[in-house]
């Protein structure tokens, strides 16, 4: 809200200059944009996407293998079982959290939630992608 994103640069504005840059290459530079909501939702149908982007066998026992793999519950228990502790944060914190769609909105208070939303709502206007907080 700030400021402070990629590049020191508003979040807002960082995600409308990669969206444009996408629609003004289309050809150029295959990009394809995969939402962790989704991901969460059908993991399935994101692998499939995925395989079709890459022009991959599209075999339904490896997409359905990925899926699972790739499951936030499986890569946390893989991390766990491996005693993998991310570099960046406290010993006591793994990498993989929680996974829960919208779980930062429960760190917000009430009015700091308002202040996003309207912020969201005004600096997002012409964003084509539709993010979901559940």
């Amino acid at each position: 809200m700030k400021g402070r994103g990629p590049g020191y640069k508003s979040w807002f504005d960082y995600t409308l200059e990669w969206q444009q840059f996408t629609e003004d290459n289309p050809h150029q530079i295959p990009i394809l944009s995969l939402i962790y909501e989704d991901l969460k939702r059908d993991p399935a149908a994101q692998v499939q996407k995925l395989a079709e982007f890459l022009n991959i066998q599209r075999n339904p026992q490896l997409i359905a293998a990925i899926a699972e793999k790739c499951d936030f519950k499986y890569m946390q228990k893989a991390a766990r079982d491996k005693n993998e502790v991310h570099q960046s944060i406290s010993n006591y914190h793994t990498l993989y959290r929680k996974g829960l769609i919208g779980d930062w909105k429960n760190w917000f208070t009430v009015a700091q939630s308002e202040e996003f939303d309207e912020l969201m709502k005004q600096k997002m206007e012409k964003c084509k992608t539709k993010f979901v907080y559940e």
